[in-house]
């Protein structure tokens, strides 16, 4: 049986009493593009909600069934009966296990008042936003991939596996790379005699926290990728342009692929900047993927 690696389409009957969608998305990159209010979020927002079989109860009343298909033809559904939704999945396998093989990322750059604030704040008083939330919980991530991946470069030089080394390295310097290159017009740059993320501007010392908004979400797109190890995966972005410069905009695909050419990229976006590097044929407008328009 053929490996689950990507979503290969996605159905959803009668979205707000009104319209049927059929999408048959790329393996590696998906831009939906549209007017503010056509429904960009709610799809994306459907399409994840279903994979972890946790779709609000808000979202359940805006459709009447939403099916989600993968490149092995296995499939998971939310269908509302009699009123009532169901989460059913032809998987072969259970959600933990689909949650192993294919990791899914889903990034969200609205900033706003954290709103678990007392959580966190016992462990990280400067923790103040949802970013810096999410920040938090990502550097943590990336503190336990810098021990596997010191696991991993350990076993390859023992087994004399040099090119693994080679590769381990590469993905984590990629990402140190990208990151000081991006940040280069402020002056700030990545301390990498800390295992933790610390920046250097000059001689002062700034935690993620301090970064600016866009800087933030730089951040929390290249470590949710990075700590995927290059695995199959996916990458769900909301309107991730906001507060990035143009330049950043630009660039912001192909950094990522770079860091995880498997990850399949599903994002919503209205910034033309984001399809200039060579992804306008990637780009699905949404009257496009409704049935009865």
């Amino acid at each position: 049986m053929q490996k689950i690696k990507y979503i290969k389409k996605v159905e959803i009957k009668n979205m707000w009493n009104k319209y049927d969608i059929e999408w048959n998305l790329n393996e590696n990159v998906n831009i939906l593009a549209g007017d503010n209010g056509s429904g960009k979020t709610t799809i994306l927002d459907l399409i994840a909600g279903t994979i972890h079989g946790e779709l609000e109860e808000r979202m359940a009343t805006m459709v009447d069934e939403v099916k989600v298909t993968f490149n092995n033809d296995k499939y998971v559904t939310y269908q509302k009966v009699n009123a009532i939704f169901s989460h059913q999945a032809d998987l072969g396998i259970t959600k933990k296990e689909l949650q192993e093989i294919l990791p899914m990322g889903i990034v969200s750059t609205f900033d706003q008042p954290l709103l678990i604030r007392e959580a966190i704040n016992k462990l990280d008083k400067t923790v103040r936003t949802e970013l810096d939330g999410q920040i938090f919980f990502l550097g943590r991530e990336y503190l336990n991939y810098l021990v596997n991946i010191g696991k991993q470069a350990i076993k390859a030089l023992s087994s004399e596996r040099t090119n693994d080394n080679i590769q381990v390295d590469f993905n984590k310097n990629l990402f140190l790379d990208t990151i000081d290159i991006l940040f280069r017009p402020t002056g700030k740059k990545i301390d990498r005699n800390k295992n933790e993320l610390v920046f250097k501007q000059g001689k002062k010392e700034l935690t993620p926290y301090e970064l600016s908004s866009g800087e933030k979400q730089l951040i929390i797109i290249f470590l949710t990728v990075l700590i995927q190890e290059d695995r199959n995966g996916i990458l769900f972005m909301d309107e991730a342009e906001n507060s990035l410069h143009t330049d950043w905009q630009e660039k912001l695909i192909g950094n990522i692929k770079s860091l995880s050419s498997n990850s399949q990229i599903i994002m919503a976006t209205h910034a033309p900047s984001i399809i200039l590097d060579g992804w306008m044929d990637r780009v699905f407008e949404v009257p496009e993927i409704i049935k009865n328009n």
